[in-house]
């Protein structure tokens, strides 16, 4: 279950580094249709691995305290990219906020991933 959630976590990484350049080249040149499924996959992504990681948990798995704590913050800038972010008043104001929102959650996503692996922490 380790190699699993370790796997998702790879996943989620590169999940966000996509919706991440998404965002960029829509706010550099034009729309691109599936953004928001791509911004869907990666929220689905980081679902699972968090019901991955309390699944770990309750089986007994531990790991430094700072990897819960930087793994459960990823779901703020989610929540905020998929509701506060799409508020902006014109479509480039709500990208942008898109974008900066899930730089947030690529950000620390590759720091619990880090902390996870033992890396860092």
């Amino acid at each position: 279950m380790d190699a699993v959630h370790a796997t998702v976590g790879t996943i989620v990484i590169l999940a966000f580094a996509i919706n991440v350049i998404v965002y960029l080249v829509q706010l550099i040149s034009r729309p691109i249709p599936a953004a928001r499924y791509v911004s869907y996959a990666a929220a689905a992504a980081i679902s699972v691995q968090v019901l991955l990681g309390i699944t770990l948990l309750i089986q007994g798995h531990v790991n430094l305290t700072i990897h819960y704590v930087v793994g459960l913050l990823t779901l703020i800038p989610v929540g905020i990219e998929h509701s506060m972010a799409k508020r902006g008043r014109t479509p480039r104001a709500r990208i942008g906020a898109s974008a900066l929102a899930a730089t947030g959650t690529l950000v620390l996503a590759v720091l619990a991933y880090l902390i996870g692996q033992g890396t860092i922490g």
